[in-house]
């Protein structure tokens, strides 16, 4: 097809790949399930001035001091955001990449709207992990041993039985059991009401 100039280009070709009257589209990348695979790809736009993301909430590791982690709530997507038609190829051969999203042999480029939505799921997911973090130490302060009141233990070898506690001493509960004073961990404990 050949084009004279001043033509009017109607909506039914091709937009166009550069300019001003370019949209922008999302492609979905598909990595490796490999630990690492979702910010290597995200790294890899990144180099590339593209945006890129992966729906995600931050979640508390499992060790010893636990820490906080960001973990993809749909693992095995990666989001790109392209202002041209992308080099599959180039995507392709990197080592994270697994494959593209795609129907047939076209990659699959979704809308605006969805991905504004998934979005807004990693920050809803983020609010939602601080409310609960929020609610449980509510729920440790209020049910707390208080001085002179009634405690029960719901953890350790006094599990079950209940004490008066007698004084709070930092983390540190002091009652007396079978006539002598016994210290035990705040954690191992709750309040009766």
């Amino acid at each position: 097809m050949t084009y004279t100039i001043g033509q009017i280009i109607t909506a039914t070709q091709p937009q166009p790949a550069f300019g001003a009257d370019c949209a922008p589209v999302w492609h979905c990348i598909i990595p490796k399930p490999t630990p690492k695979a979702h910010e290597e790809g995200r790294a890899f736009f990144r180099a590339a001035n593209m945006h890129a993301f992966y729906p995600s909430q931050e979640r508390l590791t499992r060790a010893k001091k636990p820490l906080p982690r960001e973990v993809p709530l749909l693992p095995g997507y990666l989001f790109a955001q392209c202002l041209r038609s992308p080099l599959w190829h180039v995507i392709k051969d990197q080592r994270w990449c697994r494959d593209v999203f795609k129907i047939g042999e076209v990659p699959v480029a979704f809308p605006y709207q969805l991905i504004r939505h998934l979005q807004g799921m990693t920050v809803e997911a983020e609010k939602l992990e601080r409310a609960k973090r929020q609610m449980a130490d509510d729920m440790r302060s209020a049910m707390r041993p208080i001085e002179g009141q009634a405690a029960r233990f719901v953890s350790g070898p006094f599990e079950g039985h209940v004490v008066t506690v007698e004084s709070i001493e930092g983390a540190v509960a002091m009652f007396d059991l079978m006539g002598k004073r016994v210290a035990a961990d705040l954690r191992g404990m709750e309040r009766l009401a």
